[in-house]
């Protein structure tokens, strides 16, 4: 479990942070990640749970991890009206 593992760190160590969650991953290991930055998110998540309005209100996953999807999912908006 990781709680906004880079808030604070200067980009190298954020980079070094990154390779290690994703070692961890690759040899068989189970991330649970919150951040609040969006593209670290992106980056390093295979799926993204949204909650909004005290629910889970959307499950992403592939290609619908980006910051245009999280962003309409976290204001309450559907994956749908992004795509026009």
């Amino acid at each position: 479990m990781l709680y906004d593992p880079t808030r604070g760190v200067d980009v190298g160590t954020k980079q070094s942070i990154y390779a290690a969650i994703r070692r961890f991953a690759e040899s068989g290991g189970a991330v649970l990640l919150y951040s609040s930055e969006l593209p670290e998110l992106v980056h390093l998540a295979d799926r993204c749970l949204v909650a909004y309005g005290g629910r889970n209100f959307a499950e992403l996953t592939g290609v619908d991890i980006n910051e245009r999807t999280m962003v309409a999912a976290l204001t309450g908006h559907s994956i749908q009206e992004t795509a026009a």
